[in-house]
C-alpha cells in the first residue's frame, strides 16, 4: 500500500482500516499526518500476514482507544512503538491479543509524566495468547484510573516474570484469569499492589503450573 497519498491533517480515526489484509506484509505509516486520531480501533486486526510497521513520526497525543489494534497478527514477531504517546489512552483491551509470534514489544525506555497512560482503564485481554512473549514492561501502563486487568496475561506461556510494581493499582475491580494458563510463569513482583477494590479474582492463577510461590502479602 502506498501511503503517501494519504496526508490528510483531519484525520480522526483509523478504526479497522487495514482490518483482515491477508498478503499485506510490511507498511509505512510514517506520511500520515495522524495529531488529530482519536481512535485506532481495530485497525490492523487480521492481518496476519504483517511483520513489519514503520511508525516513525505517529503521532498520538489525542488517541483514546487501541482496543484490537494488532490482534490477531499473528506474523508479528517485534514492534516498535516506543514513539507512541499514551497520555489519553483509555482502552487497550485486546490490543495485541492473539499475536502468536510476538517476542517483544518496544516501548518507550525514557519515562516522562507527559506520555504516560494515565488515562488508561481498561486492559483486560491485552497481551492475551501472546504465546511467545518474553518479557514485557509495563512502566509506561501507569494509570491510577486502570480498573480491569482481567485475563491481561493470560496464556502469555513463554513469559517466565513479570513485574506489576509499576502499575497504580488502587481502583482496579477485575481481575479475572489475569495470569491463568501462563504455564512458564514463576516469578510475579506484587509490591505495592493494592487490591482494596478489588471485587474479582476468580481463577486468577489458573494453571499457572511453574509458580512455587506467591508474596501477596500486599
Amino acid at each position: 500500500i502506498n501511503t503517501k497519498i494519504f496526508k490528510e491533517n483531519k484525520l480522526t480515526n483509523l478504526n479497522y482500516v487495514f482490518m483482515n489484509y491477508e498478503s499485506l506484509i510490511s507498511i509505512d505509516l510514517s506520511n500520515f499526518k495522524t495529531k488529530y486520531i482519536t481512535e485506532l480501533v481495530g485497525t490492523f486486526y487480521l492481518s496476519k500476514s504483517l511483520r513489519y510497521i514503520n511508525f516513525t513520526n505517529f503521532d498520538t497525543s489525542n488517541v483514546t482507544r487501541m482496543d484490537n489494534m494488532f490482534k490477531d497478527c499473528n506474523s508479528l514477531s517485534s514492534i516498535n512503538i516506543s514513539n507512541f504517546n499514551f497520555t489519553n489512552l483509555q482502552n487497550s483491551s485486546c490490543m495485541f491479543r492473539s499475536c502468536t509470534k510476538l517476542r517483544i514489544i518496544y516501548f518507550n525506555d525514557n519515562i516522562l509524566n507527559n506520555t504516560l497512560a494515565k488515562n488508561l482503564e481498561d486492559m483486560s485481554y491485552m497481551f492475551y495468547h501472546c504465546e511467545s512473549l518474553e518479557q514485557i514492561n509495563l512502566k509506561i501502563l501507569k494509570s491510577n484510573k486502570l480498573k480491569n486487568l482481567s485475563y491481561t496475561f493470560s496464556y502469555c506461556t513463554s513469559l517466565e516474570s513479570i513485574d506489576l510494581s509499576e502499575l497504580e493499582t488502587q481502583n482496579i475491580v477485575k481481575l479475572i484469569r489475569t495470569f491463568s494458563e501462563s504455564n512458564n510463569l514463576a516469578k510475579i513482583n506484587f509490591e505495592n499492589f493494592d487490591t482494596s477494590k478489588v471485587e474479582r479474582m476468580d481463577y486468577m492463577f489458573y494453571n499457572c503450573l511453574s509458580l512455587s510461590s506467591l508474596n501477596l502479602s500486599s
